[in-house]
């Protein structure tokens, strides 16, 4: 009788056990709907993220228009130097620098490396952190220009300095600070594109610039950059516009 228990029990484990288990086919069918969704759920999430990085950009440009409108009232309507230089002086550059500048206006309450972090960095940013440089980087040489009092007349070095809006025709046209990929956007008006950088039969750069897209950086968000313009507005501007169309960069078009 004690045998026969025992064995009803082992009976009912077994049962037990194999209600309990998974078959190799199941396993593989959970893991094949787990893979088919994940594949249909990445390309969303990689939009979303791509589209949040891009609000977060056009929200530090705005911030970014806002502190150059705020400077430029305070200074009969001039935009900030590039810097400052000094001929045969060692170096002959030195700050504040534009970013420094619109830093101080719009985190002054911040250490100098935390609100320019805070102020002027792009969220995709990956480089290293400069003087002058988290990622943006303006119309430089023909809009953004150093203030060099040893010279006269304008160009990347000049005795006043960047120029003031009122200067600037079309400012609804004309790009003034952009997602970049060095300190400088050498302007395409002073430092002409010659050479096809990338290889897609466009001319993208200046060859003796010897920086690619000019120090800009036109497919940062897929297929456009983000800029902010003269007037204080912000949008994408596509990659193709961006390497083709000469009055985002012409002061006086």
């Amino acid at each position: 009788m004690e045998h026969e228990r025992r064995e009803a029990r082992v009976a009912r484990g077994r049962v037990g056990l194999g209600r309990r288990a998974f078959t190799l086919i199941e396993l593989l069918v959970v893991i094949a709907v787990i893979s088919v969704l994940a594949s249909l759920l990445m390309p969303v999430t990689v939009r979303a993220i791509a589209e949040g990085q891009k609000t977060q950009c056009k929200s530090n440009l705005n911030q970014l228009g806002h502190g150059i409108s705020i400077y430029g009232n305070n200074f009969v309507q001039e935009l900030p130097p590039f810097g400052y230089w000094t001929l045969g002086a060692s170096p002959g550059y030195r700050s504040p620098f534009w970013s420094e500048t619109m830093a101080e206006f719009l985190c002054p309450n911040l250490p100098r490396n935390a609100r320019l972090h805070k102020a002027v960095r792009c969220p995709l940013w990956t480089g290293s952190y400069t003087y002058y440089s988290r990622g943006y980087t303006p119309n430089y040489g023909h809009l953004i220009r150093y203030y060099c009092p040893d010279v006269t007349g304008k160009g990347p070095l000049s005795d006043t300095g960047s120029l003031k809006i009122t200067e600037v025709r079309r400012p609804s046209f004309l790009m003034m600070i952009m997602d970049g990929s060095h300190g400088f956007c050498y302007s395409p008006m002073l430092w002409k594109f010659d050479s096809d950088w990338d290889g897609d039969l466009i001319e993208d750069t200046c060859a003796r610039c010897k920086v690619q897209y000019n120090g800009g950086a036109p497919f940062r968000h897929g297929e456009c950059c983000m800029a902010v313009f003269c007037d204080g507005h912000v949008r994408a501007v596509r990659a193709r516009q961006w390497l083709t169309d000469m009055s985002l960069w012409d002061v006086y078009q």
